[in-house]
């Protein structure tokens, strides 16, 4: 059976999949940019409905949770509607993690004009930057219709 750690992160709830450890050689290759595209793509596949595409953005631990890019595209679409059927979104603070990468701060504007705080946990394969798992909280300061 696999398991999930929960850790309170302030006032998120995180559902952390935790990774293998990238080498320090490719720690210094990742960039906030390539974060962020990395996070871009995976949001145009869920827009164009493309499970496999969405999956391929995935670190190997969520993909062996989740078997199969449409397992995955259900949970996202159930689980994280906001960020699945955005309106909008911007891209606003990162900060190292560890040395498995970076944690990218993301704000969606969802169907409801409700503003939400997304934490992506970024991880090394090789040089390219792959998604560990995503925070939301609702950020319940801001609105927007």
């Amino acid at each position: 059976m696999f398991r999930v750690p929960v850790i309170w992160v302030g006032s998120f709830l995180a559902l952390v999949v935790v990774g293998g450890c990238a080498s320090v050689e490719s720690q210094a290759k990742l960039t906030t940019e390539d974060v962020v595209s990395v996070i871009e793509q995976q949001l145009s596949a869920f827009k164009e409905r493309d499970s496999e595409k969405a999956f391929s953005y995935a670190s190997s631990e969520i993909k062996t949770q989740f078997v199969s890019a449409a397992n995955f595209m259900r949970m996202v679409e159930s689980r994280y509607p906001a960020i699945f059927f955005a309106r909008s979104y911007s891209f606003e603070r990162s900060e190292p993690h560890g040395e498995e990468g970076l944690v990218q701060q993301v704000k969606f504007i969802d169907q409801d004009g409700q503003v939400w705080v997304a934490l992506y946990l970024m991880n090394i394969t090789g040089v390219t930057p792959v998604i560990d798992g995503v925070v939301i909280k609702l950020d319940s300061e801001q609105q927007f219709l």
